[in-house]
């Protein structure tokens, strides 16, 4: 049952292949509904790395439909480092490019966490960026991971942007109570820090634990765009008002990144959003 589970979603979510024209009418609904969008790529690791200039023309889109100078108030772009390049000198090469091509136009970068394996890799990229002056950078960690919490206060000492997520890929921590009560701790540290910080999660209770911090302005809480209902309905249903929200939308060619990348996302708790969403169709 488990894994019927697992082809509806894939059928469903992942199977059509897609670009960003064909992705706007999420992008408009997503605008409609007061939320910014946080664009990427379907992460292909074993093909042609050219897909990763995709990620101008993001910047070019969000440049042109949001005219703000404030880089936090407006959408942002997701990326993991293994999309520009099989070496790490070729990967710094190509990051800095595009960083530096989205700082001019005000456009902030997440470093998206993937692989239990690039952690160090990812921490590292980001640092050596922020030391050379980007400030147009943040970083996503991942509570399945045990080193989160220490990475957390490392970086909140060097005032960095933070994206916490409860993890889309496997990590080394398995039990999920013990995942969510990590979280928990470390977006208090987050919603206290008074910098920006996205909360990227489904878990409603934790978001409404941090209810007294809704409003803070310096927080943003982002979402699956295909969960847009699950979100819509928890939101009335805990009576919560976020001041900053975004979805999540990816594009891409979903088979490669089957073949890439099935036995390292965690699939259980996939199924676990999908089900839950799915009532909300």
């Amino acid at each position: 049952i488990f894994f019927i589970f697992i082809l509806i979603y894939i059928i469903k979510f992942w199977l059509k292949k897609t670009t960003l024209e064909g992705i706007k009418y999420k992008i408009d609904d997503s605008y409609k509904n007061n939320y910014k969008i946080s664009l990427s790529l379907i992460p292909v690791f074993n093909s042609n790395y050219d897909n990763y200039l995709e990620f101008y023309n993001m910047i070019d889109y969000i440049d042109k439909s949001e005219p703000n100078d404030n880089m936090y108030e407006k959408s942002k772009i997701s990326i993991k480092i293994r999309q520009f390049g099989r070496t790490s000198a070729g990967r710094l090469y190509n990051i800095e490019k595009l960083l530096s091509y989205a700082k001019k136009r005000k456009i902030f970068v997440w470093i998206a966490t993937v692989f239990t394996s690039d952690l160090e890799d990812e921490y590292n990229t980001f640092l050596y960026f922020k030391k050379r002056g980007y400030d147009n950078l943040g970083l996503t960690l991942s509570t399945q991971n045990k080193e989160v919490s220490e990475k957390v206060d490392n970086l909140l000492k060097m005032k960095c942007n933070i994206r916490l997520v409860k993890g889309y890929y496997n990590g080394d921590i398995k039990h999920w109570n013990v995942v969510s009560n990590i979280y928990l701790i470390n977006a208090v540290k987050l919603v206290k820090s008074n910098i920006y910080h996205c909360i990227a999660t489904h878990d409603f209770k934790i978001i409404n634990e941090l209810k007294c911090y809704n409003n803070n302005p310096n927080i943003e809480y982002a979402f699956f765009y295909q969960s847009k209902k699950y979100v819509f309905h928890n939101l009335l249903l805990y009576n919560l008002s976020l001041k900053h929200k975004s979805f999540y939308i990816h594009y891409g060619d979903p088979i490669y990144y089957l073949r890439d990348n099935f036995f390292h996302v965690d699939k259980y708790n996939i199924c676990i959003r999908f089900l839950n969403s799915l009532s909300y169709y």
